[in-house]
């Protein structure tokens, strides 16, 4: 850039005080010249390049504060996504409680039904003890049992208006109203086979040990529940089923008495093939072990018939024996009747 006229004015009068005169003058004036003109343009590099700083830093400054900015936008989404995270896991962890409570109120519930089912099948247990006890003791003797069930339940209308009439305790008042009518005719109607039972095997003057299998066979008949049978006369069966097959056992000599009924000789329910091997082989035992005269007289024996009429007490028990045992003892020819006996004695 040249130097305008009062610029050079003042180099000249500059250089005339220092006493420079023609060419002197003229180089004092161009190194002047140039080294001001070297000045400003260092001055305009320098104005360049602090321009150019400054342009950096404003950059700069605009590329911090959008980083800040970037920063901050990144910031407040992260603090949105666990805001949100957090949110999420407390309803998560909400629902988890509520679904425990759930949980937790269904096992309560469950076990409350469970303690009242537990509870109603103890007291149904309890009543079936009772029953069973009752039927244990009636199976012992059961005849006066049997007719004191009757007896109410037979009576059971006059004895509620007669103790409704009179000045009846409220024990028995309560007795009599709690007596369930229909239960009372099924059990008398279970039990009565057991007073049957002891009846036929009851005898005074006849063997009964022959009517032992098929009593026993009769009664677990009697005691397999039915389609119409309600809940406590089926565990009143099952309980009595229980007590039958523990206490009322079977042994060889009882299956032996009962081949030698020729009435069931045709049965072959009453036991199984080994309990009647088991008999057979017993039966022939005990006929090696008799005297060979007395096996004769017996053989001979079983050839006739007895056409000897029957007492009427002993018609009395016969009608009680085919009420309780049906039509078990099937009719049999002469021949039939002695066909055990004879293989036997012809053995021997």
């Amino acid at each position: 850039m040249s130097l305008n006229s009062k610029e050079l004015k003042v180099i000249v009068d500059l250089g005339n005080s220092l006493g420079y005169v023609g060419d002197e003058l003229k180089q004092f004036v161009n190194d002047e010249r140039m080294r001001i003109e070297k000045g400003n343009a260092a001055k305009r590099v320098f104005e360049l390049e602090k321009s150019k700083l400054q342009n950096a830093k404003e950059m700069e400054e605009q590329k911090n504060k959008a980083e800040e900015k970037r920063l901050e936008i990144a910031e407040r989404a992260k603090a949105e996504a666990e805001e949100k995270r957090l949110a999420k896991e407390a309803e998560q962890k909400r629902l988890e409680i509520e679904a425990e409570m759930a949980d937790r109120e269904r096992r309560t519930k469950l076990e409350l039904e469970a303690r009242a089912a537990q509870d109603k099948k103890e007291q149904r247990e309890f009543e079936l003890k009772k029953l069973a006890s009752q039927a244990s003791q009636n199976a012992r003797n059961t005849q006066p049992d049997m007719l004191t069930l009757k007896s109410i339940f037979l009576n059971l209308s006059q004895l509620r208006t007669l103790s409704v009439q009179q000045n009846t305790s409220k024990h028995l008042l309560r007795m009599l109203a709690d007596i369930n009518e229909t239960l009372l005719s099924d059990t008398i109607q279970v039990l009565e086979a057991f007073d049957k039972a002891t009846n036929c095997l009851s005898a005074d003057k006849k063997p009964t040990i022959g009517f032992v299998v098929p009593v026993r066979s009769q009664l677990k008949a009697h005691l397999h529940s039915s389609g119409e049978d309600s809940e406590i006369i089926q565990q009143l069966k099952e309980n009595l089923m229980l007590k039958l097959d523990r206490y009322f056992t079977i042994t060889d000599l009882h299956c032996v008495a009962a081949l030698l009924d020729p009435r069931l000789k045709s049965n072959n329910n009453l036991m199984s093939a080994d309990q009647r091997d088991r008999a057979m082989k017993l039966l022939k035992q005990m006929v090696s072990e008799v005297p060979q005269d007395h096996v004769q007289s017996v053989s001979s024996s079983t050839n006739r018939t007895d056409t000897d009429s029957l007492s009427p007490l002993r018609k009395k028990r016969r009608v009680a024996e085919d009420d309780f045992f049906g039509d078990m003892f099937t009719a049999t020819t002469s021949q039939e009747d002695s066909e055990v006996g004879h293989s036997i004695y012809d053995e021997k």
